[in-house]
């Protein structure tokens, strides 16, 4: 059998731990014997399959799902203060460049466990969430530098519900309305307009998470209602309307969880 080093030409490098973020180079490839596995250094300096630490945002914040990105950058918006006495919803957004958290503008409308959803931190939406004691109906889109009102879905509905979507168009599907939905709704990020109904899913849920490609929509876990915690993925094609579908399951139940994802795979 032919060796790794005779068909690519060099020896790949044993080490028991990984290289610290001033030793790495990216593109680096090597062995963990420690853990067993192949690890290559991604160009944010951090191996693949290893978690870093991304630095502290400017405020902290709870209640948050309202998010967009890459791989190297990303946005987060909205959330809560956390003080039980306040409980004030917040509309500052904050840009992640790799390293560091820069305060960008500020949402219209305050809001925590809103969507998110933008394939960068220059594209992206914030889908309704809870706004003072009751949930908006509002889609606001970010263009780089200001958010702009530019639909509503049908309800208003909070507790993390899950959204993907392409550089066009987003998925929003679940959360609560006064109880779990099923609805999964549909809204077009370049052109004004109210979201249409794009399907529904297995089963009334909120607190689930969603990612996708420019393809698929992908849900996951969530909350059915006590004691039903869900470990169920679900999936949809962001072009065409209808149900979703069910795309296999998680190892384990959960719920408020997040999720991303790029061109070849996603991580809940």
């Amino acid at each position: 059998m032919s060796e790794y080093k005779g068909i690519k030409g060099f020896q790949v490098q044993t080490r028991e731990d990984d290289p610290s973020p001033t030793e790495a180079q990216a593109g680096d490839f090597y062995y963990n014997s420690s853990t067993g596995q192949f690890k290559v250094i991604t160009d944010g300096g951090a191996p693949i399959g290893t978690w870093a630490s991304g630095g502290n945002t400017n405020t902290a914040r709870l209640g948050i799902n309202g998010g967009a990105g890459t791989q190297t950058a990303g946005l987060s918006a909205g959330g809560s203060s956390g003080d039980p006495a306040s409980d004030t919803k917040l509309a500052t957004a904050e840009q992640f460049n790799g390293s560091t958290w820069t305060e960008v503008g500020d949402l219209n409308t305050g809001r925590r466990e809103l969507a998110g959803v933008g394939t960068s931190s220059s594209n992206a939406m914030a889908i309704s969430g809870q706004a003072s004691t009751d949930n908006v109906t509002n889609v606001e889109s970010w263009d780089g530098s200001s958010w702009t009102e530019i639909a509503d879905v049908n309800s208003g509905r909070s507790e993390d519900p899950g959204a993907g979507g392409s550089n066009s168009s987003a998925v929003f599907f679940g959360g609560n309305d006064s109880g779990g939905t099923n609805v999964i709704d549909y809204v077009t990020i370049q052109s004004a307009g109210n979201a249409t109904d794009f399907g529904d899913s297995t089963s009334n849920q909120s607190n689930a998470s969603g990612t996708s490609d420019s393809i698929r929509g992908v849900f996951s876990a969530g909350y059915y209602g006590s004691p039903h915690l869900s470990n169920v993925i679900e999936k949809v094609i962001i072009q065409s309307t209808g149900n979703s579908v069910d795309y296999g399951d998680l190892i384990d139940e959960r719920i408020q969880g997040g999720s991303t994802s790029d061109s070849h795979g996603g991580l809940s």
